[in-house]
């Protein structure tokens, strides 16, 4: 897919297959280590895989087994199938197989304890581990900056960001919509995550929104107008910043990668991404995705550079098959 292309959306409902003794259940592999194999057993155990993949997938029961078209390749006719009883799906036509979490991570391109988690919420199955604890933590630290840079923006204290936004032609409902917002003073931002519950030891941890330097903390995102970066659900999980003053400074960063943002698996204006006409229009940058939004384009997201990741092209991929 070339930038700024439009791409049909095909409707793609999976149906299903026979099982086969070749279908043996697929043990999860646990590659993250935070999360115990018990926790994991469980969750494979407590979830519906039919009930899961159906609700992507349109599914038609044959014998023990469920049939339909693979939502992983073209398929023309029926070549995936899902077996309840041992909780596996197997496509014939491309030779994808695994578990619900297999199938969730490839389908909706989740690593693989996201995945999980996923699934856990779904079965009511709590994830207490520390790694979760402070992914929470992180996710709380960037929600409150998220809402301390949109206040602001918005406090009449810089004028240089409200008049970029203006010339750029962002009307203030956009800005909204979208959680727009400045780095203007790390001051205030430490002094509103303190307020919000954030204790000191966690701020340095916040997902790189404050760093350590020289016994304090700098905000690598000073200076620049922010872009949340958000997961499907409207999750904060990072940054984008563009500098008001590109003459000292690189015009745009983003969030450094971290367990909780991949700017390879980001796509900006995801979560109000809206389908029409059947086409997903994708385009380079944060602007392009506010200008075409506010033109009535709402199937309209932006692929933070030049470039396009497997990931994003997957996550491109659901987008048009889910129409």
């Amino acid at each position: 897919m070339r930038m700024g292309e439009m791409c049909p959306m095909k409707r793609i409902f999976g149906p299903i297959i026979n099982g086969t003794d070749a279908e043996a259940r697929v043990k999860p592999s646990n590659d993250m280590p935070g999360i115990p194999q018990e926790t994991i057993d469980r969750v494979l155990d407590s979830t519906n895989i039919v009930e899961l993949i159906g609700s992507f997938v349109a599914l038609k029961k044959i014998g023990q087994n469920f049939q339909g078209l693979c939502p992983f390749h073209d398929d023309k006719t029926p070549s995936f199938s899902v077996s309840p009883e041992k909780k596996i799906f197997r496509c014939f036509g491309c030779g994808a197989s695994g578990n619900a979490i297999t199938f969730l991570r490839r389908h909706k391109n989740l690593p693989f304890p996201e995945a999980v988690r996923f699934l856990a919420g779904k079965a009511r199955i709590p994830m207490d581990t520390e790694e979760d604890k402070k992914r929470e933590r992180q996710l709380f630290c960037l929600a409150k900056s998220q809402e301390e840079f949109a206040t602001q923006l918005h406090s009449g204290t810089y004028r240089s960001p409200v008049n970029y936004l203006t010339e750029r032609g962002i009307k203030p409902d956009t800005q909204e919509e979208f959680g727009l917002g400045y780095a203007g003073s790390v001051k205030d931002l430490i002094t509103a995550l303190k307020t919000s519950g954030v204790k000191e030891k966690e701020i340095p941890i916040g997902a790189g929104v404050l760093k350590e330097k020289n016994q304090g903390l700098t905000c690598p995102f000073m200076g620049r107008i922010i872009f949340p970066l958000m997961d499907p659900k409207g999750t904060t999980i990072g940054f984008g910043g563009r500098a008001i003053d590109t003459s000292t400074q690189a015009k745009y960063i983003n969030s450094s990668d971290s367990p909780i943002f991949s700017k390879r698996r980001v796509l900006f204006g995801l979560k109000q991404f809206r389908r029409s006409n059947d086409m997903v229009l994708v385009v380079e940058g944060y602007f392009d995705v506010l200008t075409l939004h506010q033109a009535g384009f709402k199937n309209t997201v932006g692929l933070l550079g030049t470039e396009i990741s497997v990931e994003q092209m997957r996550i491109l991929e659901n987008l048009a098959r889910n129409a």
